[in-house]
């Protein structure tokens, strides 16, 4: 009896995880996350997004919740420059996000104008962090890249590679 119970279970579990798994491959899958579907509407429909930026001493990220008319890759962008995380004359060239492997990636490319801040290193590092953790945040994504120009960051302070990417828990690559 011990040993159809036994068999019973590793059949069940070996049925569970074939049909969780998914036959067609996601690589380098394109999916539209410039509106995100996973937000809270409050009851006048306007959409709640979390925006990430830095305390007054400029030490530490926090987070503050606003009400946008939509969740979109622009309003998010406008948002982080009317919380002066991205200097004022900066543009969104671009915001992209695709299925790769499992994970959800965006990718965001400012307009060289998005270097003209002068910051300090922790500065920098807590504006980049803000942006990384906002885009993250609010559409759900397992990594994220900053472009500048269509090329990878680089300013005197930090260096990205093409392998570098913010996560929920900080840089990886």
């Amino acid at each position: 009896m011990k040993r159809l119970i036994f068999l019973f279970f590793i059949i069940a579990t070996l049925f569970i995880s074939l049909v969780g798994c998914n036959s067609t491959s996601d690589a380098s899958q394109v999916i539209d996350t410039t509106k995100s579907e996973n937000f809270s509407k409050n009851n006048e429909g306007d959409v709640l997004a979390t925006i990430y930026t830095s305390d007054s001493l400029a030490e530490n990220i926090i987070n503050k919740e606003i009400t946008l008319k939509e969740l979109s890759a622009d309003s998010l962008f406008n948002e982080l420059k009317n919380q002066k995380v991205i200097n004022e004359n900066t543009a969104l060239n671009n915001y992209k996000s695709y299925k790769e492997n499992g994970q959800i990636i965006g990718v965001i490319d400012f307009s060289k104008e998005f270097y003209d801040s002068n910051l300090g290193s922790s500065g920098e590092s807590l504006m980049l962090n803000s942006i990384a953790k906002t885009y993250i945040d609010n559409f759900k994504l397992d990594k994220f890249k900053i472009l500048v120009n269509g090329n990878e960051y680089e300013s005197g302070h930090i260096l990205f590679e093409k392998d570098d990417f913010f996560t929920k828990d900080g840089l990886s690559n």
